[in-house]
């Protein structure tokens, strides 16, 4: 659980997965929107963010649309994030032990 731990790692990859997931969600339904002839808005690559939690803290990378209309549900624009303040929650006791290889 030290320096780059495996809940450090399994927490980016969540956060990721699921920011990934809102921008995909988002997209999806203004492709089918009635007046989807008119948007264009797509991917446009990832932003830095810093979340600080138990372990320490970890970069993630949150992804952004050429519109810039997207604004995460799971993590705010604009706010310094601790896992404490997201709208899911991960205790260690309900995870697993670790195993040893």
């Amino acid at each position: 659980m030290g320096e780059g731990g495996i809940f450090k790692q399994l927490t980016k990859a969540l956060v990721e997965r699921c920011l990934d997931a809102e921008l995909h969600t988002q997209l999806e339904e203004q492709r089918q929107a009635p007046d989807s002839a008119t948007t264009k808005n797509r991917r446009n690559g990832h932003s830095k963010k810093t979340l600080k939690g138990d372990f320490g803290q970890v970069d993630i990378a949150v992804p952004r649309d050429r519109n810039a209309e997207f604004e995460p549900v799971l993590i705010p624009s604009g706010l310094f994030p601790s896992l404490r303040s997201l709208p899911i929650s991960v205790k260690r006791s309900t995870l697993p032990m670790p195993l040893n290889l």
